[in-house]
């Protein structure tokens, strides 16, 4: 199963969630089609590709944007926090947890998407802001690079629901995930290698 061309016509954003160097055959074709029909981000994490990797391929401008991580935007109303998912699997590793997805019900709760940084991840120290804090309360949080795909709402205090997404890392599952932004249920998607 894949993605098919009415299928590409319908979406309206592509987010790649850092460490995507493997990427197959098949998903950089998928990624070439939509490039005309979507703008494409990339969240950097550990182990990315950049322009420092031989051979060094163009980015396209037009339709690649780098982003931070992690990464809030608004698309249709609907705000995001995704993040390429080093914090969570740090969360993971210090606790007995091991959903993705309770790990970013914690992180929603303590209202900080680093709890551990910068102990056990590196950050950048900034005197006047924590960049960390969730000072608005996302409507979907995603975290990349994950083991497992996970899907959970999460209803906050005052009922407000954040629909939380765990990707695992294309290069192990060739999953991706499809966020219907009418109902937001997640179709997962396979890719053949």
């Amino acid at each position: 199963m894949g993605i098919e061309a009415d299928d590409v016509s319908r979406i309206a954003r592509v987010l790649i969630a850092g460490e995507s160097i493997n990427v197959s055959a098949q998903i950089q074709e998928f990624s070439s089609k939509a490039a005309y029909l979507v703008r494409h981000e990339e969240a950097p994490n550990v182990g990315c590709a950049k322009t420092t990797v031989l051979p060094m391929a163009g980015l396209n401008g037009g339709t690649l944007n780098l982003t931070t991580n992690p990464y809030e935007f608004t698309l249709g109303g609907i705000d995001f926090c995704a993040l390429s998912g080093q914090t969570v699997s740090d969360l993971r590793r210090l606790s007995n947890i091991q959903s993705a997805c309770q790990l970013m019900e914690l992180m929603l709760t303590w209202q900080h998407v680093a709890p551990t940084c910068p102990d056990t991840v590196d950050g950048f120290p900034l005197h006047d802001r924590d960049p960390f804090s969730i000072e608005r309360y996302p409507h979907v949080m995603i975290a990349g690079n994950q083991p497992k795909p996970e899907v959970v709402v999460h209803v906050g205090s005052g009922n407000r629901k954040c629909t939380l997404i765990a990707i695992p890392r294309f290069a192990r599952s060739q999953l991706v995930a499809i966020l219907n932004l009418r109902t937001f249920e997640v179709d997962w998607k396979q890719f053949s290698i």
